[in-house]
């Protein structure tokens, strides 16, 4: 599945792309450390991310493969308070980029923003800041939930990847807050993929 989603990676976002010993999630606790020598978990996840220095940075994609169905999910999950700030403070500006990206985007394909939310701004934040709604959230990551009938498609490895598609802008958005812009190869050399709603295909 990983190596399989890395080529669809190659078609539109190709700084995703990684290495699938990397993007398969472990599905097991590390029992040398634990009482409990159970299963940690009883799924399967594969996690796409750009790699900077052979080190998984930003937000990005993942696929979780449960009894219960399907998430296909792209943002990040829990960022730390570094990056939270950091996209914060690009919220603060680029906002209206942001909101028009959600916009843009087919609910039924890349799901709708998740995440907690503060009840009120951040300290130092003015409570009728224009980006109010997207800056009081702690979390940003869009999610699909797909039936597990789906394995069974020949469809399946295609729908995610247009999932996966769907949402890329909104994932540049958070990565051009946490990395800066994204750098893709051109015949001529590289250019900063620094337009969210348009830089995909």
């Amino acid at each position: 599945l990983a190596e399989q989603l890395n080529g669809r990676f190659q078609t539109f976002a190709p700084e995703f792309v990684t290495p699938p010993g990397v993007a398969v999630v472990q599905a097991r606790r590390d029992t040398r450390y634990s009482r409990s020598k159970a299963a940690y978990r009883a799924d399967a996840s594969v996690r796409f991310r750009r790699r900077i220095d052979d080190r998984s940075v930003g937000a990005g994609f993942s696929v979780r493969i449960a009894p219960e169905g399907i998430g296909v999910m792209g943002g990040i999950f829990v960022p730390d308070p570094g990056e939270l700030h950091a996209i914060r403070t690009w919220l603060g500006t680029r906002h209206a980029v942001m909101r028009a990206v959600l916009e843009s985007g087919d609910p039924q394909r890349c799901g709708q923003l998740q995440g907690n939310r503060l009840a009120e701004m951040p300290v130092g934040w003015a409570q009728d800041h224009p980006g109010a709604e997207l800056i009081r959230l702690n979390q940003f990551f869009l999610v699909r939930s797909i039936p597990v009938s789906f394995l069974r498609r020949r469809s399946f490895v295609r729908e995610v990847g247009l999932t996966f598609r769907a949402m890329t802008p909104f994932v540049r958005c958070l990565n051009e807050a946490l990395l800066g812009p994204a750098r893709r190869s051109t015949d001529n050399g590289t250019r900063d993929v620094d337009d969210p709603i348009r830089a995909v295909g």
